[in-house]
């Protein structure tokens, strides 16, 4: 079963985990960024890769159905009568008062959506896999014969003839994150010549920038220069973080060789992936997390998924080695939004605004009913759960962030759909709850329930004790700035649902004064 996947360059935060799960249920996938043949013209290989591929997969957004690259790959799809499926992603759909599915944008999806078989799916979560299998059987039996058709016209030509300047540096964003960096230079040089006083200096930037990064990617592909790269790449990150760009400018993963390279030649060189400051160092003689996290510390590795998981939320005596290295007086180890939060001292004491008094430790670290070495933090936002992930990533091997709500759903549920990480049944004994409000009133060491409450995989403590901050964007480790998701319920919960796999709440992320609020953090291959 081959699915071609057609997306927005700049929703691929969404769509890669998406992908990658499809890959590792077994699935063979079509996309752009991995699927070209090297010297193979861009236009010609998604064509052949439409024709050849069984399904072809729509992925939805306020974005995708204004693309020009999108439409012409839609069109020639339904031209040929391939089986298609629109799949609307994450953050592009609501419930509506009636309770059900609803878009913004109804208005500008495409003729051939609405004339599609099969109906329109929407991303919840991991149940999205088995609702995906379900359309792909449904359109699959309806036997639907090919049609003979004609490529549509290249999309590069059709942006080139717009005169449109927003449309025009819209379709050149699109064109650099597809890698289309030759075509993106011409579109931006169309802005500059034009001295557009919107978008001309910004396309201008842009104009360096892919050149500045076209000169990399050479020099990082070849093993004399690869070195001399890792070097160069310091400085292009350093110039160009620049506001127009979510992150690193960087789609043919010249970090990750460069990353590689360091790794296969004992280098001390370090590779920063992305403007947040999380940084992945490789040096042979730095520690493990496992060295240097105080017990009790493990990681779960979750079976072809790509990352693996802490096997317990982090410990009071784990987040006092942030705290004594100075974490809450170094701004290197913060995001930007974070290191304000922190200094302003955001509070609900305060009403949800500055107090004026910075952090300097978690909200109840001095108290004995929160604060012994086995028990988990609290008192925590997500920004110091971040700084953390950041923190511990400078020490050591490994690249640490907080888990996706995907990948902690993934990590206490599996693929069976249960509704608590031992099984469907609740059971009062397995985790710290209030269900009876005969709880203990305090949460519990994190290794008490281990071995009856775990998930499938063995991980500990995911349900009950602490909520567990999420991030909402893996590539982007994104902070949505009104609010986060956190997972898992609390020893303070009393309601059956809270405790459930697919449960999730929207904290604010600089929510501090919770004492049933931690975390636990995740590893990415």
């Amino acid at each position: 079963m081959k699915l071609f996947v057609s997306y927005r360059s700049t929703d691929s935060s969404k769509v890669d985990p998406i992908v990658h799960r499809l890959r590792s249920l077994g699935y063979s996938i079509w996309q752009d960024k991995d699927s070209i043949p090297a010297g193979q013209d861009w236009w010609e290989a998604i064509c052949e890769g439409i024709v050849t591929s069984d399904v072809f997969l729509f992925m939805v957004s306020e974005e995708s159905v204004k693309s020009f690259a999108c439409l012409a790959e839609l069109s020639y799809a339904h031209e040929l009568n391939l089986p298609i499926i629109p799949f609307v992603i994450e953050g592009e759909w609501i419930y509506n008062a009636g309770g059900k599915y609803d878009i913004a944008f109804w208005d500008d999806i495409p003729d051939e959506l609405h004339d599609t078989r099969a109906q329109f799916l929407f991303y919840e979560g991991v149940s999205f896999v088995e609702k995906l299998k379900i359309g792909i059987e449904t359109l699959l039996a309806k036997q639907m014969p090919r049609l003979p058709a004609s490529p549509p016209p290249d999309p590069r030509k059709a942006s080139d003839a717009t005169n449109t300047p927003t449309v025009i540096y819209d379709e050149a964003y699109d064109f650099a994150y597809r890698g289309e960096l030759d075509h993106a230079k011409k579109l931006f040089r169309k802005l500059v010549r034009h001295n557009d006083p919107i978008f001309g200096a910004i396309a201008l930037e842009w104009v360096h920038m892919i050149d500045e990064y076209t000169r990399l990617k050479q020099m990082a592909i070849r093993k004399s220069t690869r070195r001399i790269a890792r070097g160069q790449w310091t400085i292009y990150i350093e110039k160009f973080p620049v506001d127009f760009l979510d992150g690193i400018f960087d789609p043919a993963n010249v970090a990750q060789m460069l990353t590689n390279e360091v790794s296969s030649t004992k280098s001390t060189a370090k590779i920063s992936v992305s403007k947040e400051q999380i940084a992945k160092v490789t040096t042979p003689s730095k520690p493990t997390s496992k060295d240097l996290m105080p017990d009790p510390f493990d990681w779960i590795e979750i079976p072809n998924q790509g990352f693996s998981i802490a096997k317990y939320p982090i410990t009071n005596a784990q987040f006092a080695k942030f705290v004594d290295a100075k974490g809450y007086v170094n701004e290197r180890w913060w995001t930007k939004e974070g290191w304000q939060k922190c200094q302003e001292g955001w509070n609900y004491d305060s009403g949800w605004k500055a107090s004026g008094i910075s952090w300097t430790e978690p909200r109840y670290w001095r108290s004995r009913r929160w604060n012994d070495d086995m028990q988990p933090v609290v008192g925590v936002s997500l920004h110091e759960a971040m700084a953390f992930c950041i923190w511990l990533n400078e020490l050591v091997n490994e690249n640490i962030l907080l888990p996706t709500e995907d990948q902690w759903q993934y990590a206490a549920q599996s693929d069976d759909g249960r509704t608590y990480p031992w099984g469907n049944d609740w059971n009062n004994k397995w985790c710290n709850n209030n269900i009876d409000k005969n709880g203990f009133g305090k949460t519990t060491p994190v290794t008490q329930y281990e071995g009856e409450g775990d998930s499938p995989y063995g991980v500990v403590d995911m349900a009950g004790n602490v909520w567990e901050w999420c991030l909402i964007d893996y590539k982007n480790q994104n902070i949505n700035k009104r609010s986060s998701v956190v997972r898992g319920g609390s020893w303070n919960s009393f309601d059956f649902n809270q405790f459930r796999c697919d449960f999730g709440e929207l904290w604010y992320p600089h929510f501090w004064n919770s004492y049933s609020l931690g975390f636990r953090i995740s590893r990415f291959s």
